[in-house]
């Protein structure tokens, strides 16, 4: 059996309904003059809130072990493989291998929910890391924008889309290369066109997917944790430059545009743990855990549980 096209198909197939359905809830609130930012934290909060359902059901039906072999697979199969070659071979071996412990009958079942919550959980942080994106959208009517997914290496602000929709947003600023061009993220050296052609594709691909695998909420987690916990010279080098890249790979820029008080980022980070509802925290930061363990930050991910556990104790 093809378990790869299993889970792709239902990967696919789950983005692109939520695509359409989030597309269709923004025309309607637009029409309704509704405010955007309740209307996309609605989406947001939906979205959280169908893939919590999924793990709830796999921790309650013993698939719980399955989902977090699959959330490792990174740190379980050689990296050099292709993403769908390492989805492929767990799905074959691994995971398969303590489904059939669990004695559960239907695997491409379990493949199908599995492929949902993932591809609910990548388009939710997509979502989340593209708000300002979304926003410009709702405000310029440019549907034919909305792709619900990332540019392929480059930010969002250097795209010709967010180019276009502030030049319709604001006509007379952006005559002459007036300054509100400034918040466009210009294209580092490593996103010319000359270099793009010489970019190796795993760099690529190892680019996109920490982009897509950390959360808004999960930087700014990581940051208030930079800020309160960590002292930088017991952090060795290459923990230290991959925490600095995870947290720095998102399109957040406005905080050097507006007051800092009003930054969707600097919010969030002053939350600190309680950036998550409390009855989702444990899951959460367990997740980030797992994710940075997976990605070689064993040091980083010992301090998170040390500091939540701090906290949660705290608030007993």
């Amino acid at each position: 059996m093809d378990y790869l096209k299993i889970y792709k198909e239902q990967y696919n197939y789950t983005w692109e309904a939520i695509k359409n359905n989030t597309l269709e809830a923004l025309k309607l609130a637009k029409s309704n003059k509704s405010n955007f930012d309740t209307e996309f934290k609605n989406v947001l909060k939906g979205l959280n809130e169908s893939q919590t359902k999924i793990i709830e059901e796999f921790k309650k039906t013993g698939l719980y072990s399955c989902y977090e072999i699959f959330e490792k697979r990174y740190s379980l199969i050689d990296n050099d493989l292709a993403f769908d070659e390492i989805i492929s071979f767990v799905l074959s071996n691994q995971i398969k291998n303590e489904f059939i412990k669990q004695q559960n009958l239907d695997y491409e079942l379990f493949i199908k929910k599995l492929a949902e919550q993932q591809s609910i959980d990548l388009t939710e942080n997509h979502f989340r890391n593209y708000i300002q994106y979304y926003e410009f959208i709702y405000a310029t009517g440019k549907l034919e924008y909305f792709y619900a997914k990332n540019f392929d290496r480059i930010g969002y602000q250097s795209s010709e889309e967010f180019k276009d929709m502030l030049k319709i947003r604001y006509p007379e600023s952006t005559q002459n290369g007036g300054a509100i061009l400034n918040v466009i993220e210009q294209d580092s050296d490593e996103n010319s066109v000359s270099n793009k052609n010489k970019a190796p594709f795993d760099v690529v691909n190892t680019k996109d997917r920490i982009k897509n695998e950390f959360n808004i909420k999960e930087r700014a987690i990581l940051l208030h944790l930079l800020k309160n916990r960590l002292n930088l010279k017991e952090i060795v080098s290459t923990e230290l430059i991959k925490l600095v890249l995870i947290i720095g790979s998102t399109d957040k820029f406005e905080i050097f545009n507006k007051e800092a008080h009003k930054s969707y980022l600097y919010k969030q980070v002053h939350k600190g743990y309680s950036v998550f509802k409390e009855t989702e925290a444990k899951d959460k930061i367990t997740s980030l855990k797992v994710k940075l363990e997976n990605n070689g930050l064993k040091s980083i991910a010992d301090e998170l549980q040390f500091g939540f556990g701090s906290y949660f104790n705290n608030k007993k």
